[in-house]
């Protein structure tokens, strides 16, 4: 039995003596499957992170052809498209932000598809922020 790589050639060869040259033929085998789950690295759900701090989010699929498009979501809303491939089956895309008040509860989500399931693959984390308030105390005197 053949267990097939996928972005392999295979080639077949035949010789027979009433054959004045060999026939020969070639095929290319592209075996499909969908991404592997998308993993975030760099924040959990619940961590607290400080108004200021810079945050940097990774998401990971490894799995699927062809290779799948990585993409961030704040909050429902296009933050980056970019993605890279960092090994034969695995592709990343990475988000640097300074956490302001507006992150506070904010929805960070990753998804990945390569067009062979139904909908993109999904994981998110939700930022907790803890803000640094300062008040300034005025003493009115008569």
């Amino acid at each position: 039995m053949l267990y097939p790589k996928s972005d392999v050639e295979y080639r077949c060869q035949v010789e027979q003596a009433g054959l004045s040259v060999p026939l020969r033929a070639t095929a290319s085998i592209n075996i499909f499957r969908p991404p592997g789950t998308p993993l975030i690295e760099g924040h959990q759900s619940g961590d607290v992170v400080l108004f200021g701090e810079k945050v940097t989010l990774k998401c990971t699929s490894t799995g699927g052809y062809p290779l799948p498009s990585v993409i961030w979501l704040r909050n429902g809303k296009l933050v980056d498209e970019s993605y890279s491939q960092t090994g034969r089956h695995e592709v990343v895309n990475s988000v640097s932000f300074t956490v302001n008040q507006t992150d506070h509860q904010a929805t960070y989500s990753c998804l990945v598809s390569n067009g062979l399931a139904a909908k993109p693959l999904q994981a998110s984390v939700i930022l907790k922020v803890l803000c640094k308030w300062f008040f300034k105390v005025t003493f009115l005197l008569s």
